[in-house]
């Protein structure tokens, strides 16, 4: 993976402030075609937060950690990985 300079869009947002709404909107739009590509491929990331977003260049964001992502078979109904532990 490229490394981000601009960081997480956590870090990204607590540095710049609110975003005008040709960014905000673009941010948006980058982070659905990244969701979209997931579920095509039955990828459940599990964890997107605004610290597992990195802004890259122009703009563009990439979704990271994928470390309690899972693989989703609808024939199977469930999801196949490591799940949630129940206490």
């Amino acid at each position: 993976m490229e490394l981000s300079k601009e960081g997480t869009l956590k870090k990204y947002i607590q540095k710049n402030g609110p975003q005008p709404e040709e960014i905000a909107s673009n941010f948006a739009e980058n982070l659905l075609l990244g969701l979209e590509y997931l579920h095509n491929a039955g990828v459940l990331h599990k964890d997107l937060k605004t610290s597992n977003v990195l802004v890259m260049p122009k703009n563009e964001l990439k979704l990271s950690d994928f470390g309690i992502a899972e693989i989703y078979d609808e024939r199977l109904t469930e999801s196949k990985g490591k799940g949630y532990i129940k206490s």
